[in-house]
């Protein structure tokens, strides 16, 4: 696969430059550093630049007692575009195009970020229990309350502005909208199997199975009157240690999966993978290792969209962005 590295340039330094020269380096950096639609799936990289100005993502390095701090999650909308939820800003921000675009201010504490097919996004709150829901263009529509969730792993944004959450066990809940709220007990009942869906709605996990094996199952609410699940397929993604399920494309689903191994002298390595399966016939269309971790781990750090698998890593210079096809249909 060629890869085609694009560095956009190292931050500006604010001992060794003025405010304005450092803008402008940042802007010329953005320039070359642009993510469209073209880029996704190309095998590039693409690296956007820490930095204090308006043309940069922000970032806070690692101090004592605290880890360092910079985007925590980024979406890819239906036309391929990127948005990164450039949190120490406080703000989200597209990269499209050839410059990156300021598209609504957001509260410091927003943590996750979900994009609808038609462009609307929404940012999760980690203080309260809160979605805030935004239009394509950025206007602030209104709050969503996710309280009847204890526990909210990923957000996602559906037709309508829905809001739907996602638990740590692979539950999936309908939270409503900002015109059309549900009372929490009315959320709770919305419960749907699965971490995401294929295209006939049916749910989908991964589960390590006794013998060490990863399956991607495919579950279905029982037309019983018990309302019980049932998995109606099984597919195997090969052996690890764990695995997490990370976005779908159709019926395409990817899960990072993590393979622990210890050596002679103690020391515990872990390699990374990303395996992106079709949920329908078990055929593995993508199967690549992962870079190590950067700076930090990303509340995100891998997305499905526009028919590409997407990663973000935190390095020295930026936020750097790679992608892969992940095979079939969009």
């Amino acid at each position: 696969m060629n890869r085609i590295t694009l560095v956009a340039a190292l931050f500006a330094s604010a001992a060794c430059t003025s405010e304005g020269k450092q803008e402008s380096a940042e802007a010329r950096a953005v320039g070359a550093a642009a993510l469209t639609s073209a880029d996704l799936g190309a095998g590039r990289v693409v690296e956007l630049p820490w930095g204090s100005g308006a043309a940069a993502v922000g970032f806070r390095p690692a101090v004592q007692e605290r880890a360092a701090i910079g985007a925590p999650a980024f979406a890819v909308d239906g036309r391929g575009s990127v948005l990164v939820l450039d949190a120490v800003k406080g703000r989200v921000v597209r990269v499209h195009g050839t410059e990156l675009a300021p598209l609504a201010s957001v509260p410091k504490d927003a943590d996750d970020i979900a994009v609808s097919s038609d462009g609307a996004f929404a940012v999760r709150r980690s203080v309260t229990p809160k979605v805030s829901v935004f239009d394509p263009a950025g206007h602030f529509i209104g709050d969503v309350d996710t309280g009847a969730v204890r526990d909210v792993d990923l957000i996602a944004l559906g037709p309508s502005r829905r809001v739907m959450v996602t638990s740590p066990y692979q539950e999936t809940f309908v939270a409503g909208s900002p015109s059309m709220p549900q009372e929490r007990m009315a959320v709770l009942s919305t419960k749907r199997e699965g971490a995401f869906a294929r295209r006939d709605g049916q749910g989908l996990v991964v589960v390590r199975t006794d013998a060490g094996q990863i399956e991607l199952r495919v579950v279905a609410r029982s037309t019983e009157e018990d309302g019980r699940s049932r998995v109606t397929a099984r597919h195997a993604l090969g052996s690890a240690s764990a695995a997490r399920l990370v976005g779908v494309s159709g019926d395409i689903a990817c899960a990072r999966v993590e393979h622990v191994s210890e050596g002679a002298g103690g020391a515990v390595s872990v390699r990374r993978e990303a395996v992106c399966a079709n949920a329908v016939d078990g055929h593995v269309t993508l199967r690549v290792d992962l870079p190590s971790p950067g700076l930090y781990v990303p509340r995100r750090e891998l997305v499905v969209g526009a028919g590409s698998l997407v990663m973000a890593r935190p390095t020295e210079r930026g936020l750097e962005l790679r992608s892969w096809q992940v095979g079939g249909e969009r």
